[in-house]
C-alpha cells in the first residue's frame, strides 16, 4: 500500500461513522461491522440469546454442536451494540450495559498461550482437517478492539491488557501459534491456521481480519497495526487475480491436498468479495481492486441473464 493514501485513510474510515455526539467518548464505533442494529443481528437466522450472550444453533453440524456462542458473532453484537449507544448519543445506559457484559464475557472465557490471548473453537474443521482447539485470525482482531471500547468506557484495566494480548496473534506466525503466514504469495492473515502448515489463505476472512486490525489501529493509534495493514492489503494486490476462477472467484488461494480448490459460490462469497474488493479500492485506490470486483460482479450478471 502506498503511505501517502495510508495517511489519509483515517478521514475514509470514519466516513460512516464521523459525526460528533455531545457526551460521547472520542471512540468511533466500527466502520466495517454490521448494517442494523444489535437487536435485528440477534434476532436474525439461528441466533438466539442466553444472558445476554449470543448463540448460534449449528444444529447436527460439526458432531451435534447444537448452540455455541461463536466467538465472532458475539465481537459483530457487541460492536453493533456499541454503535447503537454511540449513536443514541451515549445516553442509554442499558444498551452500555449490555455491550460491557459481552466484553466481561470475553475476559471470562479467553485462554492463555505464549503471551496471547486467544479465543478457541472447540470443534473441528472437517473442511480444512483441522482438530478442535484452533484459533481464528478474523474473530481476534474484533474482539480486541470490543476490549478497546470496553476500556475506554471503564478505564478498567483488564480490558486493555486483555486486547493487546488478543492482538499478539497477528505477530507470531502460524507455525508458532499465531494466525499470519507470509510467503511469495505475500503476508496472509489466516482464517483458520493450520497445523499441518498449508496456508489456505481464504479471502474473505483475510479481508476481514484486515477490517479489525484497521479498527484498533484507528482506535489505539499504533502504527504497528498500520504496518500489518499495509502488507495484508498488498498480499490481496499482488495475488487477486490468482482468485479468478472463470466463472466465479475461489474461495481460497490453496486447496488441501487431495481436495478440489473450493469455490466462492456465486451469489454468496463471491458477492461478499465483490463488496470487500470495492472497499478495499476505497481504502487504497488501487484501480486492480475494482477491476477485479467488475470482473467477479460479471459472474453475477451471467447468471441472472443466461
Amino acid at each position: 500500500m502506498r503511505s501517502l493514501v495510508w495517511g489519509g485513510v483515517a478521514a475514509i474510515y470514519f466516513a460512516a461513522a464521523s459525526s460528533s455526539f455531545a457526551g460521547c467518548p472520542d471512540i468511533r464505533p466500527f466502520a466495517d461491522g454490521i448494517s442494523g442494529t444489535a437487536e435485528k443481528y440477534a434476532a436474525s437466522g439461528k441466533f438466539s440469546l442466553d444472558d445476554g450472550i449470543l448463540f448460534h444453533d449449528y444444529g447436527k453440524s460439526y458432531h451435534n454442536l447444537g448452540k455455541w456462542p461463536n466467538p465472532l458473532f458475539n465481537s459483530r453484537y457487541a460492536n453493533a451494540l456499541y454503535s447503537d449507544w454511540y449513536k443514541g448519543d451515549c445516553t442509554d445506559d442499558e444498551i452500555r450495559t449490555k455491550f460491557l457484559n459481552v466484553a466481561t464475557w470475553f475476559v471470562s472465557n479467553h485462554v492463555d498461550r505464549d503471551g496471547m490471548a486467544v479465543w478457541i473453537y472447540p470443534f473441528e474443521n472437517t473442511y480444512y482437517d483441522v482438530p478442535a482447539g484452533w484459533i481464528s485470525g478474523i474473530g481476534q482482531s474484533h474482539i480486541a478492539a470490543v476490549l478497546y471500547r470496553a476500556y475506554a468506557l471503564t478505564d478498567d484495566e483488564k480490558f486493555h491488557d486483555l486486547s493487546e494480548r488478543a492482538m499478539q496473534v497477528y505477530f507470531r506466525p502460524m507455525s508458532e501459534g499465531g494466525v499470519v503466514t507470509e510467503d511469495e504469495t505475500g503476508f496472509w492473515i489466516q482464517e483458520i491456521p493450520n497445523p499441518l502448515g498449508i496456508a489456505h489463505s481464504v479471502l474473505n476472512g483475510h479481508i476481514t481480519g484486515i477490517y479489525g486490525i484497521m479498527d484498533m489501529q484507528m482506535l489505539t493509534g499504533d502504527e504497528r497495526y498500520g504496518k500489518i495493514v499495509e502488507k495484508a492489503i498488498d498480499a490481496v494486490r499482488s495475488q487477486i487475480r490468482n482468485f479468478d476462477a472463470g466463472t466465479t472467484s475461489y474461495y481460497e488461494l490453496r486447496e488441501t491436498p487431495g481436495k478440489k480448490r473450493k469455490l466462492a459460490p456465486l451469489g454468496g462469497y463471491n458477492r461478499l468479495h465483490i463488496r470487500q474488493l470495492m472497499r478495499l479500492y476505497q481504502i487504497d485506490g488501487d484501480p486492480v481492486f475494482k477491476e477485479m470486483a467488475a470482473r467477479f460482479q460479471s459472474y453475477e450478471d451471467a447468471k441472472s441473464n443466461p
